[in-house]
């Protein structure tokens, strides 16, 4: 009985490790991280010896709740591209999106002094993705890159950078002509997505 629980209890040692790993930043969503923590040996052998220590007395058997996520395979949700994640604005301009980049991005435009985004986003890796109906405006935009959208959550669950555009961009419109915007992303010098660091809770939503 004593073998058992100390094995157990070193179980529990090990696991804790993996758990503060996802907080390294590689990791940026709940179900991403039940899913790295769930498959990982750690928690394999929680699960083996939290069986042992249960069945180690059978006159006085332990009931151990399964508190360690299942082992599941990372998930890799996307959308289309082009497809508007959120859309507050009623206009006449049109933002391009050429995403030269090697993963999806979610381009937010919110007004000057604003935190709430009048348009969200999504364009996969290597794709261009078009939004219409923009008003006139000059507006912040931000970028945020990664893998696996969670579209309840409405953020990257895998390798999240949050970016924004150190200019904004300003959209007119008359009766006979409108603001058709390019921006193209991860291009190098060619590009003209000049961005600085963004943290997740300045992002707009």
């Amino acid at each position: 009985m004593n073998s058992a629980h100390q094995q157990f209890i070193s179980a529990l040692d090990n696991i804790w490790p993996v758990i503060e790993s996802t907080w390294d930043g590689s990791i940026c969503g709940g179900s991403s991280a039940l899913s790295y923590i769930g498959s990982s040996s750690e928690a394999a052998q929680v699960r083996t010896t939290a069986k042992a220590l249960a069945a180690a007395d059978a006159a006085h058997p332990y009931t151990i709740v399964d508190f360690v996520p299942p082992a599941t395979p990372n998930a890799n949700r996307q959308l289309g591209s082009g497809t508007v994640v959120k859309k507050n604005t009623s206009g006449a301009n049109v933002l391009k999106v050429e995403n030269k980049q090697s993963t999806d991005v979610v381009v937010s435009l919110a007004p000057a002094n604003s935190t709430a985004a009048v348009l969200m986003m999504y364009v996969r890796a290597g794709q261009t993705g078009t939004a219409k109906g923009i008003h006139d405006g000059s507006y912040n935009v931000f970028v945020t890159s990664g893998s696996d959208w969670d579209t309840g959550a409405r953020s990257f669950t895998r390798d999240c950078e949050y970016r924004r555009f150190t200019d904004t961009i300003d959209l007119t419109s008359t009766s006979r002509q409108y603001t058709v915007e390019t921006l193209t992303l991860g291009a190098g010098s060619d590009g003209n997505a000049f961005v600085t660091p963004s943290d997740s809770g300045s992002f707009p939503t």
